[in-house]
């Protein structure tokens, strides 16, 4: 808990299937799949409670869709959506 026992975690996207590499305590991924509604990213924080992933990698945890993908899939650009 808190990222005190870090250990890699892969993670495959859904969308291109490429293997994702993160660093978590498995206590938090518990927790987080435990807690499926609630903020994935106020799961990961460490003692200070500032988060331990980034935004990406929750991303990984939430929709198993990889950055570079999410990139792809929305945009941020207003116009791709018109």
């Amino acid at each position: 808990m808190f990222g005190d026992k870090k250990e890699t975690v892969r993670l495959d996207c859904s969308v291109c299937h490429k293997p994702q590499f993160i660093m978590v305590d498995l206590e938090d991924v518990e927790r987080a799949m435990a807690e499926r509604s609630k903020n994935v990213m106020g799961v990961f924080v460490d003692r200070e409670g500032k988060p331990y992933v980034t935004p990406a990698e929750a991303e990984m945890f939430i929709s198993k869709t990889c950055d570079n993908c999410w990139k792809l899939l929305c945009p941020d650009d207003d116009l791709a959506y018109n």
